[in-house]
């Protein structure tokens, strides 16, 4: 009487399917550990990229003064000017965020957006980033403020 070679069944697999599901179980932490390095780059990208609009929207808005300077008065912020030269230096990079004034001083908030290449995989297709900068008007050379 031959004995018959049992048959693989979930409880005892054939060496080769435990050899395909490591394998399967690499790849996967592969691609997991590529997707959030690149991703993770990416974002950090979009976030040094958030940071320097910031910075150029506000020294933007900064450029937005009146006063009578021509005649000897001193520059003042135009608040009004300013905030939109800052909400419009956002748009036009692409970038959405927020402009306030508060005694002479001009924050900006900008938000960037990093659409991922590898963690769409597992459903988190975007990754959002902030940038804040603030600037105020400089009227001399010994820096005194506005």
């Amino acid at each position: 009487m031959t004995k018959l070679p049992r048959r693989p069944t979930p409880r005892h697999p054939t060496a080769l399917a435990v050899k395909r599901r490591c394998a399967t179980a690499r790849s996967a932490s592969r691609l997991a550990m590529t997707g959030l390095v690149v991703d993770g780059a990416g974002r950090v990208q979009a976030a040094n990229n958030a940071q320097h609009t910031a910075a150029s929207a506000a020294r933007a808005a900064t450029n937005q003064i009146h006063g009578n300077v021509i005649n000897g008065g001193r520059p003042e912020l135009n608040e009004t000017s300013a905030r939109t030269a800052a909400e419009h230096y956002l748009t036009a990079a692409g970038m959405t965020g927020t402009a306030t004034i508060h005694a002479g001083q001009i924050t900006v908030t900008a938000t960037n957006t990093y659409e991922t290449k590898f963690l769409s995989l597992i459903g988190i297709q975007t990754l959002t980033a902030d940038g804040h900068a603030t600037a105020r008007l400089i009227t001399g050379p010994e820096g005194d403020p506005a």
